[in-house]
């Protein structure tokens, strides 16, 4: 996962060598941060952080919108 995830650009940390299924990845062109915990039956648990990315006082609509826009809902560039 980790090399699959590299490959793609993004910055992969493993921060409990004990636990190899617990990553921190980071996108170093958005500053969008996940922590990914895998299990064992391949599910997975994940947390999605977007830094500064959204500005203290943002309205809900522009909230939605980055969300909206992290999960994959409208293209980067389409409002």
């Amino acid at each position: 996962m980790t090399a699959l995830l590299t490959a793609l650009g993004l910055d992969v940390h493993v921060p409990h060598h004990r636990a190899p299924g617990s990553l921190e990845v980071r996108n170093p062109r958005t500053g969008q941060t996940l922590e990914l915990d895998m299990r064992d039956d391949r599910s997975a648990e994940w947390n999605l952080e977007a830094g500064d990315d959204i500005p203290e006082g943002t309205s809900a609509t522009g909230i939605a919108t980055q969300i909206s826009r992290i999960l994959g809902a409208i293209p980067p560039g389409d409002n």
